[in-house]
């Protein structure tokens, strides 16, 4: 697991496709973050997430889009 810091303007679903390849991820990172309020929990510029490499649903996609820097953290 990986601790991972929200950037101004980055979305769970941002989070999602980076670092899990698909927006599926996003169940991974409420799970795993324990978000009461699930697709609408309200993430602030840097707070913390945990992310899981265990779980990562397309590393195809989440590498193209830390290579390419359409990502919002790189």
């Amino acid at each position: 697991m990986i601790k991972i810091k929200i950037h101004t303007n980055q979305s769970i679903f941002d989070i999602a496709l980076l670092y899990y390849g698909g927006i599926e991820g996003i169940w991974n990172i409420i799970d795993d973050n324990n978000l009461q309020d699930g697709i609408n929990a309200n993430l602030n510029a840097g707070d913390y997430l945990i992310i899981d490499e265990n779980k990562i649903l397309n590393e195809k996609v989440a590498n193209y889009l830390k290579i390419k820097g359409i990502a919002t953290d790189i």
